[in-house]
């Protein structure tokens, strides 16, 4: 998912997916993998480790809004989760060509170990 514009700050990145999580699945996360509202930067970070090393598994058009891109990437729990992984599908929207992707949503799919 490369495009010619640098996609996300560390900071921007985790202030969506704040955003993208809420309810059922920021418990989700809290329960899985002791993630918290406090590790924004260690999700961003996590999520731009996993989507340079992971490929696209899904494109999709979305008519006026561009076309949407699923990517699962594989994240490490914190704390007392530190020994757990989940696969955690996360959805992009690219409105159009050049524009860098948006974080649309992101949730978990399963756990790995």
């Amino acid at each position: 998912m490369r495009t010619r514009h640098t996609a996300y700050t560390t900071s921007s990145l985790g202030t969506r997916w704040s955003r993208a999580i809420r309810g059922e699945r920021q418990e989700a996360f809290a329960h899985a993998l002791a993630l918290t509202g406090d590790d924004l930067e260690y999700v961003a970070d996590a999520l731009l480790a996993g989507l340079r090393t992971t490929p696209v598994s899904g494109v999709r058009p979305a008519g006026p809004h561009g076309f949407h891109c699923e990517v699962i990437v594989q994240m490490r729990g914190l704390r007392d989760r530190a020994d757990r992984v989940a696969n955690v599908l996360t959805a992009w929207q690219i409105r159009r060509q050049g524009d860098p992707p948006r974080l649309i949503t992101a949730y978990i799919v399963s756990r790995v170990r």
